[in-house]
């Protein structure tokens, strides 16, 4: 929950905090502008004696910009003067912040953190359409529970094209951009924030995988797998890699019926460049060759990071951070498919059957090259789908 003194903040570093007078004028108390670095979570503690960590604070210190850039500027510079602006509201209630346009009328509980990362925070809100816009009747009928994702970065506007030009039931979709005044806020540009409204989802997989209990995980978890290595096939059949997959970037939803939904969010990475170099990913789900800084296929490494999810899913023990960045350093430095699979089973044991063995060890060794003269690659979504539902359809797993 968030304090009294916190309101709606996002910034492209991590997590920042503001005394409502973010709306309204400067508080002679609270702070106005987001706190130091202190305050941000620190990341994962990982030893710093093995290969991979080595190599990966290397690819840190040496990251380029990512393949494409250019372009999302350009498409970002477009999109910025064809935003709407909303109108602020006076409201008694001081943790909700509600807007109107001439659409529509938004209430944003600044309670309710769906979810939050480098790019913004997510926060439940209340659409409600207008009936008539010149006095601002509304059209109760319409009124939706909703998902509100707020940022100081313009780039908002890039994810949000991306979510609604990929097509697919398992993609998440943008509704409505505008911006938010803030005329007090020395990070708003224009005095003014990025709003994106979505719709409603109950969490991101991560905070559902947390949760389980260790009794009858595979039953709980391989329908949800399934629906994951759906929606990966979905973004890349057409040719569109996601470039930083990870539980936390997938959501989840219920079905009329009580069942699960899963749908990838987070689309800010995503690219059409067959071929990349540079910025990608996330600590714990980078593929050996981003950290090699090669010229890489996003897709494959796509393929890796959902090898790695879908780890996370599998095994009990993959939901604690240490033990599952152990697990991610260690596949990443045995590289070859035999030594992935000889090393997932000195990782998980007896836990683990052949046959859902093999598959790991195909997506998360290298991406492609020689050992000993036979070739071997990465398996593409396509070919993860098509085993993974024929181990589950054949009661394999």
């Amino acid at each position: 929950m968030l304090k009294r003194s916190v309101l709606l903040l996002m910034t492209s570093i991590g997590l920042s905090r503001l005394s409502l007078s973010w709306f309204n004028s400067p508080s002679p108390t609270l702070p106005s502008e987001p706190q130091t670095d202190s305050h941000i979570p620190r990341g994962p503690k990982v030893p710093e004696c093995i290969e991979s960590w080595e190599t990966y604070k290397s690819y840190r210190q040496q990251r380029q910009t990512s393949t494409g850039l250019t372009t999302r500027k350009v498409l970002v510079a477009d999109l910025q003067p064809r935003v709407v602006s909303s109108q602020l509201v006076e409201d008694e209630d001081p943790y909700q912040t509600t807007v109107f346009t001439d659409q529509f009328r938004l209430e944003i509980d600044q309670e309710d953190i769906l979810g939050h990362g480098a790019s913004g925070f997510v926060y439940g809100g209340t659409w409600i359409p207008l009936s008539d816009a010149s006095d601002r009747q509304l059209d109760l009928l319409g009124q939706q529970d909703v998902a509100v994702k707020v940022s100081h970065d313009p780039w908002l506007l890039w994810e949000a094209h991306m979510m609604n030009l990929v097509q697919g039931n398992h993609v998440i979709r943008a509704t409505a951009t505008f911006t938010i005044p803030q005329p007090n806020d020395t990070q708003a540009q224009d005095g003014a924030v990025y709003a994106m409204v979505m719709p409603r989802f109950r969490g991101s997989l991560q905070s559902w995988a947390n949760g389980l209990p260790p009794a009858n995980r595979a039953r709980q978890t391989l329908p949800v797998m399934l629906q994951m290595v759906e929606a990966l096939v979905q973004l890349h059949r057409q040719g569109f890699a996601h470039q930083d997959l990870k539980l936390g970037n997938m959501v989840y939803d219920r079905t009329p019926t009580g069942e699960m939904r899963v749908l990838i969010s987070d689309l800010d990475r995503v690219t059409r460049s067959r071929y990349v170099r540079g910025s990608a990913g996330t600590l714990g789900y980078l593929s050996q060759e981003i950290l090699l800084g090669k010229t890489f296929d996003p897709m494959s490494s796509d393929v890796f990071a959902m090898g790695m999810a879908l780890l996370h899913l599998a095994f009990d023990s993959m939901s604690g951070q240490d033990f599952r960045m152990l697990v991610w350093r260690t596949v990443v430095d045995a590289a070859k498919p035999s030594k992935v699979k000889q090393a997932l089973v000195d990782l998980f044991g007896s836990d683990v059957n052949e046959l859902p063995l093999d598959l790991f060890a195909r997506a998360l060794c290298e991406q492609e090259g020689h050992d000993d003269g036979e070739w071997k690659r990465r398996i593409t979504s396509e070919e993860l789908l098509t085993e993974l539902r024929a181990m589950i359809d054949g009661g394999l797993w």
